[in-house]
Parts: structure tokens; C-alpha cells; sequence
């Protein structure tokens, strides 16, 4: 059967650039910046993306409102003698500003093509101490140049305004402005407010101020504005009153529930954000919620759109679902939250995806990106980063990329590039168990690692037909086959070859590669193999298992837990429970497509221990070819020297003595030959000619304690399962001869 080239998958990976290491006004914590927004400078144009950055500041000093100018905008033909400069994000100060909260860009000023800035300020010095005359709104006049001093000129005041919107509301004639008084007061009304700009922004001193929908929302948190294609624009507003639609038609308002709302006390609304697709510019909407009485839980929900509606019908006609996607606390790390929400199309497929910024002491803090995958979310994690603030924007090439404002002191504003990996390894999660999909030939050199247990460090490394991979020259890593041919020239000049057999039967073999060269190449096949390297953070003296799959790969697989467990506890194993054998899962590798046998798996890798002095039971048995029959055990830890597999060639019935049998001593970074027989097998190209996989009496038998110098250590070993396969040679009737392969 021809094999199935399977192409490389595009995983996400962001390189991070940090812009700026100290808040504007390092001298006091409450300047630390608390809010970001990228800042296209020109309304259209190849311009790259600037970024606006300010804190709170404090009663007797104002806050800066800093323009960070993007170093890729300037002119290289003006190039100086300072690189370190050339590459900077340099900080402009376009006005000082007491107790400024949030801001929006806008080109209100006309014919100039630049955007402009609108701000709230004198707030006030907390979310629940506004100041009575504050909530002032104003405009920063966008000069067109890279100058400073931009002229503030007032736009309207309300009290405790803190949330703002750009749209056209009532009129199409004229930009609007939306603002609303933000609270977690529940019994505190927040009526909309929106101002409309004049004829003449410089004559006039205010913009016409209306107020809408006076009483009918309690403790808003934000406001997501719905463009129309024409007309006017529609606002969804989340508050205890949940999600509703409001719009306005025929000189008045009209407003309409699209989700429950939240009784005081039992959770508060969230950030609400939208989602577009290829054809549907609003076709899910994100919102960050928290739900439980005790406010532990800070909840990311997804709003979609009821099966068998048409895109892009008015908001208030569409019916909702409510999904939850997320939850960010956990009994052992409350407070954890999603501070900021955005989508975009970062990967350019015309899907947005989802990003996620999560402040947090504890694991679960930092940035996360889903991205719509046959209708399901596939979550990654770009950061670990504690991050208050999220911006996208195009600050290196045409595409989207992330800025960032940490929430931890001091602030680092910094920038997250994406790129994309592209690799033939795939890993999911399919009845709770890891399962790693590879192609049958592989295009590329791939490696991922995967577990970090007893001080080896275990990745799977797919190698083309004839090709390299590079290796330490110290011997100090290791390779367990799993296909094809793997080779090195030693140090003693002679060619080393590794297969998925490990030898004649009663040999080991060791897994230790010497290659001065510094280098191993697979055969005219290619090669499947796990590479076991030294870890630093694992040992042989603890039982400490550690998931190390790579960031770039989704938070499903990463979040796995390697557990051991008593094997006799287990419902599959036979075993007494009160010996101390115990089992861990490990990782099934699969091919993507089946062979003409109909068989996909290549290999399931799982773990073993023992405790000192501790050896299993012996037992014989057949194994229907039909599942994982044959098996070979890699050993990582062998502290006596003496561990090793028990055989007997007995055909009795009667469990055989330990002391009776023939041992196999399987060294640290060895592997033992097969020790199956195929019983009636043929051609291994014709397994249907199999009946029964024929294991003898085996066991792991434990060394001498006596042997072990220092605190007792347990063993520790390795068992690849593998479907069907007849051996280089048949296992034979005895055990008489024994070796080790170096």
C-alpha cells in the first residue's frame, strides 16, 4: 500500500520584544501604566502601528500620556551611528493629564487623514470614589507630526465616566461618542452618554451631550459597539442586566435580552468583544464573566449564533447560545482573572481568534490564544507572563501581532510576534490519553519533547530517508528505535546501527550514543525514535514525572498530568495490590493513515517502578494480535546493578522460583531483545497468518540490596508495546546464551 504523505501542521509561536522596561513615572507605584491601546498614527497607509501607554498618577502630579513611536516607521536613509537608538521604541509626551482612566482613537479632526485621541480623565481616585464634577472627556488634536504637545480641547463631562465607544448612534451625519459610568454598585443606575461632534471641533466648546436608557442599567462593565453595513450602529451592553441589544430607530430606544442576568450577589458581567469569520462580521462574541456567589471564579464565555441563522442579520434578531469556554480560578489559585479580551485574525485565515490576558500570582497567569478549529476553540499559551493589558496591532509587517502590558511591577511593555512552526508531530488528547499522530514517511526533521521523568529528558524525533540529526559528542544521550534505521560511526570507527529489534534473544542492548562526529542518520526508511537526554530537573533519586511538550503545541496536551499508579489497584492488571509495582501512562504514537493491514499504531511507550528490593510476579501468557502484543522495556534506572528480566522456559503451569530462572540484567540506558515467539506465525507481512503473540515466564526480578550505596533508589523502566512483528530472529527454546550489545 502506497503511504499517505501527511503535510507539516502550523503551530503558533510568538517571540517576545521587550519596548520599555520603567513606567513613565517610576518613582510611585500607582504610575505603573494601567492602560494600552495600539495607535495607527494614519487612518490609511503602510505606517507600522505605534502604541499609547499611561497610569493613574497621582493628586499632586498628572500623568504623561505616552506615544511609543514604532522604530520600523523611521527613515533608514536617516540612519544614525547609535544602533542601540535606530531600534528603540522612543517615548513622546503628548499631554499630562490627572487621573486619566481610558481612551479611544477617532479622526475627529477633519482633512488631516491622522487619528486622533479621546480620553477620560479626572476620574477620580478609584473605581468607587469618583470625583463628583469628573468623568471629563476631551480630545487630543493628532498634529500629523512626530511633536509632542498635543492640544487638549474638551468634548463633555458626567460623573464617573470611564468606559468609551465611537460610533454613529443616533445620527449617520456626524461621529459619536459613547460613554458610560462603569460600576460594581448594583443598586447605581448608569445611564448612556452620548456626545456628538459639531460642525466645528475648534469653535465649540462642547460637543451636544445626550442621555439615553437613563434607568434601566445597573453595574455596566462594557459596551460593544455593532457597526452596521448602513444605518446606524447598534450597542451591546453588559451589566447585571446580562447581555442586551439596544438601538436606536424612529426618534427613540429600543432594547432586547440576549442572555440571563446576573442576580446581585451570584457573579458580575464582563469585557465584551466580537469575532468575525470569512463571511460574518459578528459571528460569535466573547465575554469574560465572573460566576460563582464568592466571586472565585472568572469565567471566559462565547456567545453563538443558533444553528440555521444567515450572517450579518440585525443583532437583536438573532437567537444566542451561551458557551463556556474557560475558567481561569481554581481552589488552589483564587484570584486568577481574565483582565483584557480581544480578537483578531492573527494567523490570516479570516477567522478571528481569541486572546486572553490573565493576571495572576500562580500557573495560570499569562496570555492565551484559541483559535476556531471545526467548531471548537483549541487553546495555546504564548506567555506566562501575569498581563493586565492586550493591544493588536501591525507593529512589524502586514500582519497582527500583540503588545502587552505585564501586571506585575516594574511594567515591561512588550511586543509578542507571531510566527508559525511547522511540524509533521501532532498531539491531542482522546479518552484522557496522550496520543502523538505522525506520517508514515516524514518530510522534515521533527523532534518534541514530550516527558521529563528519572533524569531523562523523552522527545520523538522523526528523521526523513538519509538525513541528519545532531547530537551531543559526550554520549550522554540516548535512542529507543521505534522504526526504521538509525546509524553513527563510534569512537572507534565502526558503523552502529539500531533497529526496532534490540538483538539476539538474551542480549541487551545499550541505547548510549557514541558519535564523535556528533551526529546520527536514518536509512533509505527514514527513522521513528525517542531520544532520552539529561535533565536538570528530574532525577533518578525521586519518582517526579514532568510534562515538558512545548509551548508552541495546544494547552490540552500540555496540561497533561503524568501520575503514577499501584499497578494491582489498576482494573487491567491481575497484580497483588500490596506489591509496590507502579504504573504511569505514558503516550500512544500512531500513524496518520492504516496500512494495508489495517493497522495504524506504531507504539505505546509506558512506565514502570518498583520499589528496592521489589520484583513483580512472574507470568506467562498469549497476547491477541489484535492489540499491543509485543513489548521491549527500555531501563532508566537500575541502582543495584543487578535488576533485570527473569525467563524460564518452563511449560509448566506452576509459577517458576526467582532463583530458578534464567535473569537478563538490563542496565541504566539499555534495552532487552524480544523475548516473544509468534505462535504458528508466517510472513510478517501476513499477520492474519498470527494467531497468538507467545510470551514465556517472565518477570522484573530486583537486584541485591546489599548492592546499593547511599539512599536506596527504586527501578525504573520503560515498556514499548507494539502491534504485530515477527523478530530479526524467532525466539528460540532456551536462554542459555546471554550478552550486552554496547
Amino acid at each position: 500500500m502506497e503511504s499517505t504523505r501527511v503535510s507539516a501542521r502550523s503551530y503558533p509561536y510568538f517571540r517576545k520584544e521587550i519596548i520599555d522596561i520603567t513606567s513613565p513615572h517610576a518613582d510611585a507605584t500607582n504610575h505603573a501604566p494601567h492602560e494600552l491601546i495600539a495607535f495607527p498614527f494614519r487612518v490609511k497607509g503602510k505606517r507600522k502601528t505605534d502604541i499609547i501607554a499611561f497610569g493613574l498618577g497621582i493628586a499632586k502630579r498628572g500623568s504623561d500620556i505616552i506615544l511609543y513611536q514604532n522604530p520600523r516607521n523611521r527613515d533608514p536613509t536617516k540612519s544614525s551611528n547609535n544602533v542601540v537608538r535606530e531600534h528603540a521604541w522612543e517615548r513622546l509626551s503628548l499631554n499630562t493629564l490627572k487621573y486619566p482612566v481610558t481612551c479611544m482613537l477617532a479622526d475627529v479632526s477633519p482633512d488631516n487623514g491622522c487619528n486622533d485621541l479621546i480620553i477620560i480623565d479626572e476620574y477620580g481616585t478609584s473605581l468607587e470614589s469618583p470625583d463628583e464634577y469628573g468623568g471629563r472627556v476631551s480630545w487630543l488634536e493628532n498634529f500629523t507630526t512626530d511633536d509632542g504637545d498635543w492640544t487638549r480641547r474638551d468634548i463633555g463631562r458626567s460623573r464617573g465616566l470611564n468606559c468609551l465607544r465611537v460610533g454613529h448612534f443616533t445620527t449617520t451625519y456626524s461621529l459619536q461618542i459613547l460613554a458610560v459610568a462603569k460600576s460594581t454598585n448594583p443598586k447605581s443606575p448608569a445611564p448612556l452618554v452620548i456626545f456628538t461632534r459639531p460642525n466645528d471641533v475648534y469653535k465649540s466648546r462642547h460637543w451636544l451631550a445626550t442621555t439615553a436608557l437613563e434607568n434601566e442599567f445597573t453595574g455596566v462593565c462594557d459596551c460593544l459597539v455593532v457597526k452596521a453595513s448602513d444605518g446606524l450602529d447598534s450597542v451591546i451592553v453588559s451589566s447585571r442586566e446580562g447581555l442586551t441589544v439596544v438601538w436606536y430607530s424612529d426618534k427613540r430606544w429600543y432594547r432586547k435580552s440576549i442572555s440571563p442576568s446576573f442576580p446581585i450577589g451570584q457573579g458580575s458581567p464582563g469585557q465584551l468583544v466580537a469575532g468575525k469569520t470569512k463571511t460574518d462580521d459578528l459571528a460569535f462574541i466573547v465575554s469574560a464573566e465572573v460566576i460563582n456567589p464568592a466571586y472565585h471564579g472568572n469565567v471566559l464565555c462565547v456567545y453563538i449564533k443558533d444553528h440555521g441563522h444567515l450572517p450579518n442579520l440585525p443583532v437583536e434578531k438573532i437567537p444566542w447560545s451561551r458557551i463556556v469556554l474557560d475558567d481561569f480560578d481554581s481552589a488552589d489559585e483564587i484570584g486568577s482573572n481574565s483582565s483584557d479580551i480581544a480578537c483578531a485574525d492573527l494567523d490570516g485565515d479570516g477567522t478571528d481568534e481569541i486572546i486572553v490576558a490573565v493576571s495572576s500570582q500562580g500557573t495560570r497567569a499569562g496570555i492565551y490564544y484559541y483559535v476556531l478549529v471545526n467548531g471548537r476553540f483549541i487553546k495555546y499559551k504564548i506567555s506566562n507572563e501575569s498581563t493586565r493589558k492586550i493591544s493588536i496591532g501591525r507593529f512589524a509587517d502586514r500582519s497582527l501581532d500583540i503588545a502587552a502590558l505585564p501586571a506585575n511591577s516594574p511594567s515591561t511593555l512588550t511586543l509578542y510576534f507571531k510566527y508559525f512552526l511547522s511540524s509533521e508531530i501532532k498531539l491531542s488528547i482522546e479518552n484522557s490519553e496522550l496520543i502523538i499522530h505522525i506520517p508514515r514517511t516524514a518530510s522534515l526533521v521533527n523532534e518534541a519533547e514530550i516527558i521529563d521523568v528519572c533524569g531523562r529528558i523523552h522527545s520523538l524525533v522523526l528523521l526523513p530517508p538519509n538525513s541528519f540529526l545532531s547530537v551531543p559528542t559526550d554520549g550522554t544521550n540516548a535512542v529507543k528505535v521505534l522504526q526504521g534505521t538509525l546509524g553513527w560511526i563510534d569512537s572507534h570507527g565502526v558503523l552502529i546501527e539500531r533497529t526496532r529489534d534490540a538483538g539476539l534473544p538474551g542480549c541487551v542492548t545499550s541505547l548510549l550514543v557514541d558519535s564523535p562526529e556528533g551526529y546520527v542518520r536514518s536509512g533509505n526508511d527514514g527513522a521513528v525514535f525517542v531520544r532520552m537526554r539529561p535533565s536538570e530537573t528530574t532525577s533518578d533519586a525521586n519518582l517526579r514525572a514532568v510534562n515538558v511538550v512545548p509551548q508552541h503545541f495546544p494547552c490540552e496536551v500540555r496540561d497533561v498530568e503524568f501520575v503514577w499508579g499501584q499497578a494491582g489497584k489498576q482494573p487491567w492488571c491481575d497484580l497483588d495490590e500490596t506489591i509496590e509495582l507502579y504504573h504511569m501512562p505514558g503516550f500512544h504514537i500512531n500513524f496518520d493513515s492504516a496500512d494495508e493491514r489495517g493497522i495504524s499504531q506504531l507504539a505505546y511507550m509506558h512506565l514502570w517502578t518498583a520499589a528496592p528490593g521489589v520484583s513483580s510476579s512472574f507470568r506467562k501468557h498469549n497476547i491477541s494480535p489484535s492489540q499491543l502484543p509485543c513489548s521491549t522495556r527500555v531501563c532508566l534506572s537500575n541502582p543495584t546493578g543487578g535488576g533485570g528480566i527473569g525467563l524460564s522456559k518452563s511449560k509448566s503451569d506452576a509459577v517458576p522460583r526467582a532463583d530458578r530462572t534464567r535473569r537478563i540484567i538490563l542496565p541504566a540506558m539499555h534495552e532487552h531483545a524480544p523475548i516473544w515467539r509468534a505462535y504458528n506465525g508466517m510472513d510478517v507481512d501476513r499477520v492474519g497468518q498470527v494467531d497468538v503473540i507467545q510470551y514465556p515466564w517472565h518477570a522484573w526480578v530486583a537486584g541485591k540490596q546489599e548492592k546499593l550505596v547511599g539512599k536506596a533508589k527504586w527501578d525504573v523502566w520503560a515498556a514499548y508495546d507494539f502491534p504485530p512483528f515477527m523478530p530479526d530472529a524467532q525466539l528460540h527454546e532456551s536462554f542459555t546464551q546471554s550478552c550486552i550489545i554496547s
